[in-house]
């Protein structure tokens, strides 16, 4: 892969994306031929997409999220492009497989494995605590809505809980308050990995 074609949000999203992909392009001896912007509630990228097209590149990134993030996606698929398409983890959800159907099939994209519990093995460091998270998350909020930033979010949760109850065996009863917050630093510096829904 020598060249990049690149159309994403025109928000920071975008230029978050954007920034990420071409600080990457050195050391990954490609590329960008095109960057190309379209708002979230854009219904139509036809002209962004004819210039990421005319610009020939061997494949494409979008940068956007969420339904939104199928649009550029879905109007290459009608085009014909036939190179892969990257994603990033705000599009591995529902919103973004039911927005683009059959046109964001192949699509790439990262995820961690609280996405796909079901299939890990029974040993896999995470199985356990993305299984609980997604069970628990799709009572709440239904069949088909597990999503990274969710798990992300949750993990974030997680190893506060984990911190804090460390934290808290070693406060001062003098300066409750200060001590608490030392403790807590103190437990980040010194922070072991632990299964997460998303990571160790």
């Amino acid at each position: 892969m020598k060249t990049v074609g690149y159309i994403g949000f025109s928000d920071t999203w975008g230029d978050l994306v954007y920034n990420a992909l071409q600080s990457l392009a050195p050391a990954g001896g490609y590329k960008i031929v095109t960057n190309e912007r379209y708002g979230r509630q854009d219904t139509s990228v036809t002209g962004q997409v004819l210039k990421v097209m005319a610009a020939n590149p061997d494949a494409v990134v979008v940068g956007g999220s969420g339904s939104p993030g199928a649009t550029p996606h879905i109007a290459l698929a009608e085009r014909g492009y036939k190179g892969p398409i990257y994603h990033n983890h705000g599009t591995v959800n529902r919103a973004f497989i039911d927005a683009g159907k059959k046109s964001v099939e192949g699509a790439v994209a990262p995820t961690g494995a609280l996405i796909v519990p079901e299939e890990l093995p029974a040993n896999f460091p995470t199985k356990a605590v993305s299984s609980d998270f997604t069970k628990r998350y799709e009572a709440a909020f239904g069949a088909g809505s597990r999503n990274a930033f969710a798990g992300y979010s949750y993990d974030g949760v997680l190893l506060l809980q984990r911190r804090r109850a460390a934290a808290l065996k070693r406060r001062s009863r003098a300066r409750p308050n200060f001590a608490t917050r030392c403790a807590c630093r103190w437990r980040r510096e010194e922070h072991r990995p632990a299964p997460m829904a998303s990571t160790t």
